[in-house]
């Protein structure tokens, strides 16, 4: 979700720079058009598959816009850089940030470029995996019967009385 926030309506123009985030397929499916008319690069949905790629995962201007089909393509499009830079084997993670770059912008090179956020593609992806937020939390520790007196009991019964109740209700002292 972090290319469009999760509004399976998002249509970021590429050429421009510039993101609208719709509340309709129906407006979202009519701005996609008029931006392939006037020939503009644009992503769309919620994975923003590139318009270069609608063709090739057979996508129309309605069909990317259903979070499913979307989905599904992004998927594709994120095996296909996989396999494209996982050719040699190596360091998987290298490979994996490579294969991210490629999604985002169909090379290896620029996920990897820090936008004027101070950010890359990659470090966003990184901060929503939690892969440089530390928690601090503590060992579990065995327990002893001084870590656990509330199970101890000083109540004296015999072992066949499991419950421990035979003396109070045969007796009731």
């Amino acid at each position: 979700m972090t290319e469009s926030g999760g509004n399976p309506y998002a249509i970021a123009n590429v050429t421009d720079g510039s993101s609208k985030y719709f509340s309709t397929k129906e407006e979202a499916v009519n701005h996609a058009k008029k931006l392939t008319a006037d020939k503009k690069n644009f992503s769309a949905g919620l994975g923003q598959i590139n318009s270069r790629n609608f063709q090739t995962l057979n996508l129309t201007h309605e069909s990317v816009f259903s979070p499913c089909t979307n989905i599904r393509a992004a998927a594709t499009v994120l095996k296909t850089c996989w396999d494209k830079y996982n050719t040699k084997g190596g360091d998987q993670q290298k490979i994996l940030r490579d294969a991210m770059s490629c999604y985002y912008s169909g090379n290896n090179k620029r996920g990897y470029v820090k936008e004027s956020n101070g950010k890359s593609y990659i470090d966003i992806i990184e901060e929503k995996a939690g892969i440089h937020t530390h928690y601090d939390i503590p060992s579990i520790k065995s327990f002893s019967e001084e870590t656990r007196p509330f199970m101890i009991s000083n109540d004296i019964h015999n072992k066949w009385d499991v419950f421990g109740d035979f003396r109070t209700h045969v007796f009731k002292e």
